[in-house]
């Protein structure tokens, strides 16, 4: 259920590696939440930024469609959970001949500070493991 990932991110050097561990055990544990991802409190996990953007790229509507996304919140904290939460707001264009027109999709909150990243999508979407994994 889980995609260890050891990166050599820079970011990832520098910061304290305890604070990684600290939400391994929060994040196995919220792995079955209906909410997860949905909801600040119960944040999809991730092992640094670059794995982030890994995660939200390979994020598609059921359909397989792409996502677009973009950050709409300052971090977050979260009692019980070590480091930041990020709220990314998902949408898509819909082309047409005259226009394109954005779609709302949803938000996705994740937390960058895991010592693995999670492979599980929020509710309602799908996740492509091969841009996940890539």
């Amino acid at each position: 259920m889980f995609f260890n990932h050891k990166d050599n991110n820079k970011n990832n050097e520098d910061m304290d590696q305890s604070i990684y561990i600290k939400n391994d055990p929060i994040a196995k544990s919220l792995i079955d939440d209906p909410h997860l991802g949905l909801v600040p409190y119960c944040p999809i996990f991730v092992h640094g930024m670059q794995n982030a953007l890994k995660y939200l790229n390979a994020l598609r509507l059921p359909n397989g469609q792409n996502l677009e996304y973009e950050r709409v919140s300052p971090t977050q904290e979260v009692k019980g959970i070590s480091g930041s939460i990020d709220c990314y707001h998902l949408y898509y264009f819909h082309r047409s001949f005259i226009f394109n027109k954005k779609v709302h999709v949803g938000y996705v909150f994740i937390c960058e500070y895991c010592s693995f990243t999670m492979d599980r999508a929020p509710e309602g979407l799908l996740l492509e493991l091969s841009v996940l994994n890539g």
